[in-house]
C-alpha cells in the first residue's frame, strides 16, 4: 500500500507539521471524552440525508465546501461528508493513483527540497486527492509544500481539510471498546490516527466482524488498545469480490 511504502518519508514530514497545522490540538485529552459526547455514524441515515438536493446535506455541495477549505462546516456536515464518501461511486479503499503515488515517493525520498521540489509535490498531490481526496498523508505533504512555499492562503485551505476530517472522525467514538470503537472510511486511516494521538504498536492489528483492535505499546496513560471500525471498507471488498 502507498501509505507504508512511503512511512519512512511521512516521518521526516510529520516532524515538520504537526505542530504546524495544529494537530497537536487533538491530543490525549480526547480520551478523557466520555461517549455520551460520541455517536457512531448511522450510514443508512447518512445515505439517505446526502441524497436531497434541497439539504445542506446533499453531497456535492458538502464536497464543494470542503474542497475549498469552508471552516464554516457544522459536526454534522463533516460526518455526512466524511461517512457519505463510502456511497459515492469514486470511493475505493485505496489510496489515489499509483502513476503520481510513485512520483510522489521520489521526490520525498530527497533530504531537501528546492522549491520546484515543493512545486512538484503539489502537483503529485492534487492528482492524488482528486481520486482520493481524503487521503490524509497526501494533505500532510500537499500542506507542508505551501508552508514551505509561504503560499498562506492554500495552506489554510488544505489544513482545514485535515481537521475536517479529524473532527468528524473524532466524534465517533473513543476506541476503548468494541461499543464506542473510532470509525474510519480507510484502513490507513487507523495508522494515521494512532500515529497522530502519539501511541506506537508493534503487532499485527487483531480482526474481530467488523472491528480492527490494535495492541499498543506501553504509554504515559496505560492505554492498553485503541478499536476501529472498517465497515465501509469490508462492504466495499464483499461487493467486488462478488463480481
Amino acid at each position: 500500500m502507498f501509505y507504508l511504502t512511503l512511512a519512512f518519508y511521512k516521518v521526516k514530514f510529520m516532524k515538520r507539521i504537526l505542530f504546524l497545522i495544529g494537530l497537536i490540538a487533538f491530543n490525549l485529552t480526547c480520551f478523557a471524552q466520555s461517549s455520551l459526547n460520541t455517536k457512531a455514524p448511522d450510514y443508512d441515515k447518512i445515505e439517505k440525508n446526502i441524497q436531497n438536493k434541497g439539504s445542506n446535506l446533499y453531497y456535492p455541495k458538502l464536497m464543494e465546501r470542503y474542497e475549498k477549505g469552508d471552516t464554516t462546516l457544522t459536526l454534522e456536515e463533516k460526518r455526512h461528508l466524511y461517512y457519505g464518501y463510502p456511497f459515492q461511486s469514486e470511493y475505493r479503499p485505496r489510496i489515489g493513483n499509483e502513476k503520481y503515488s510513485d512520483s510522489l515517493r521520489i521526490i520525498l525520498s530527497k533530504e531537501d527540497y528546492s522549491e520546484k521540489d515543493l512545486r512538484q509535490i503539489i502537483i503529485y498531490s492534487d492528482s492524488v486527492l482528486k481520486e482520493t481526496p481524503f487521503s490524509l498523508n497526501t494533505l500532510e505533504y500537499i500542506v507542508n509544500a505551501y508552508k514551505q512555499l509561504g503560499d498562506t492562503t492554500n495552506y489554510k485551505v488544505y489544513s482545514t481539510r485535515i481537521h475536517i476530517i479529524i473532527d468528524a472522525f473524532s466524534s465517533s467514538g473513543n476506541g476503548f471498546s468494541e461499543e464506542t470503537a473510532f470509525y474510519v472510511i480507510y484502513t490507513y486511516h487507523e495508522y494515521f490516527f494512532i500515529n497522530m494521538m502519539g501511541f506506537s504498536f508493534h503487532t499485527n492489528q487483531q480482526r474481530v466482524g467488523e472491528l480492527e483492535y490494535f495492541k499498543l505499546d506501553e504509554n504515559n496513560i496505560g492505554l492498553k488498545g485503541l478499536y476501529f471500525n472498517i465497515s465501509p471498507s469490508l462492504n466495499y471488498q464483499k461487493k467486488h469480490s462478488k463480481n
